[in-house]
This record gives C-alpha cells, sequence and structure tokens, in this order.
C-alpha cells in the first residue's frame, strides 16, 4: 500500500491550488493560473442566489493580517468582512532564504457565486493599483486615496499590488465556488494537531476555517479536498494552566 505525504506547506484546499511558505517560491504570478475547474465535490449550488458570498471562520492558530481590511459585497448589497491571513513569503524568490528576505503579505480567501463587489481599505495610502492577472482585464476604482474597489464576476486567484510595489503591497484573493461536502467524507473542523492520515478509499473534507498543524499522510484511491489549511510550521500553543 503506497503512502504520500503532504508536508512544508501552507495550503488553502483552494480546489488544488498551493499557498506556499517562505520555504519556496511564495508569489504566485497569477497570468500564469486559470479559474479553477471545479471537482465534483465542489460544484456549486444550483439554488445558491448568484451574487452569494460565503465566508470562513477564522482558523485557530494562524496569524492575522491587519494592515488593511477587505470586504466583499454581494447581489443583495449585503457587506461580508473577511478575516486576513497573514503569510510568510518570500517573494524575491532569494535562496539560501534567511529571515531579511521573508515579508508578511495578507490572504483572503472566500466562496462566491456570480458578480461580487471586492472593496480594500488600505490605510497606508493607494497612489495606484493593479488587479492581476491582467487579462481578467478588471477594472478598478481608486476612493478616498486609501480604498480599492472592483468587481469579481467568477472564481479564481487574484493578486491586488498597492503603489507598484508587489513584493510589499500586495493582498492574494482566492475566491472560490461554493464548497460541497462529498458524501461519506470524514470532515475535519477547528484545529487538529499533528498528523492526519487520510485513509485507502477515504475522502476527508477539511471544513471552512480548519487547520491542520502537521503533515498528511495519503494512501491509495484516497482524496483531501475542503477549504481548510494545512502547515508544518507548528506554532507553540498556549498552556491552559
Amino acid at each position: 500500500m503506497k503512502q504520500f505525504k503532504l508536508t512544508k506547506y501552507v495550503i488553502p484546499l483552494l480546489l488544488g491550488l498551493f499557498l506556499l511558505t517562505a520555504c519556496v517560491p511564495s508569489y504566485f504570478d497569477t497570468d500564469d493560473f486559470d479559474s479553477p475547474a471545479p471537482d465534483g465535490s465542489d460544484e456549486p449550488d444550483p439554488q445558491e442566489e448568484n451574487g452569494a458570498v460565503s465566508t470562513y471562520p477564522f482558523a485557530p492558530g494562524m496569524d492575522r493580517f491587519t494592515d488593511m481590511s477587505v470586504t466583499v459585497r454581494d447581489a443583495s448589497g449585503t457587506t461580508h468582512d473577511i478575516e486576513l491571513y497573514s503569510a510568510v513569503t518570500n517573494p524575491k524568490r532569494q535562496f539560501p532564504a534567511v529571515e531579511e528576505y521573508f515579508k508578511n503579505t495578507a490572504v483572503a480567501m472566500f466562496d462566491m457565486n456570480g458578480t461580487v463587489t471586492v472593496e480594500i481599505t488600505y490605510p497606508a495610502g493607494v497612489d495606484s493599483a493593479v488587479v492581476r492577472p491582467a487579462r481578467a482585464g478588471i477594472e478598478h476604482t481608486v476612493k478616498n486615496g486609501n480604498k480599492v474597489i472592483f468587481e469579481i464576476t467568477e472564481w479564481g486567484q487574484y493578486t491586488v499590488e498597492f503603489n507598484g510595489d508587489s513584493e510589499t503591497d500586495a493582498l492574494m484573493i482566492f475566491a472560490n465556488p461554493v464548497s460541497v461536502i462529498p458524501e461519506n467524507a470524514r470532515v475535519i473542523t477547528g484545529r487538529h494537531d499533528g498528523d492526519l492520515t487520510v485513509g485507502e478509499n477515504q475522502t476527508v473534507y477539511l471544513a471552512p476555517g480548519s487547520v491542520v498543524f502537521g503533515q498528511v499522510i495519503m494512501h491509495d484511491n484516497s482524496k483531501l479536498t475542503g477549504r481548510g489549511i494545512i502547515t508544518k510550521s507548528n506554532p507553540p500553543r498556549r498552556s491552559s494552566s
């Protein structure tokens, strides 16, 4: 029986796209990525309202990014606050990596269906902005010198760069199709410390807001899906005493 291990990555399970930590090149060039094609576990609910937004609970033990804020407005006009993760990245892809190469980058994740409006508030000030991938042709508005507003019409991975600086002033957005739990899946919620084994012929679904601090061991004909995070960083746990 074969085993496969997933480790050393911070992985939002967004249709198989990996958000890599500082141990590897972390800024993906979004012009090289297509919008994700949902698999059977991520087919949108046909009853889901066009222009709907689903937010995730914040995964326990993960770091927050607080230097900007993001909201997403759905078709009904309801505004949803998106809690941002702080991902340690090596944007210049310099190796061997040393601490001075590392940067904290904001990451936003949510599910959507149809057209939604993203509003980013960046208190440091916005003189200019770029929304990538460029081929998506997303037009944006800079408002009040500290906001960037634009619409997303389809699932995908996007980056927003502020003031011409893609290395330090940037936001990664993972806009995903509405997630559906596969039938007979083992569901992981909250925080999981240590290795996670996905048994032979087993499907494991990492629920939104879940996080695995460890590696994932995959067996034959096993499947891992969902909206959770996998990280090998193992931050210290606070004592209960």
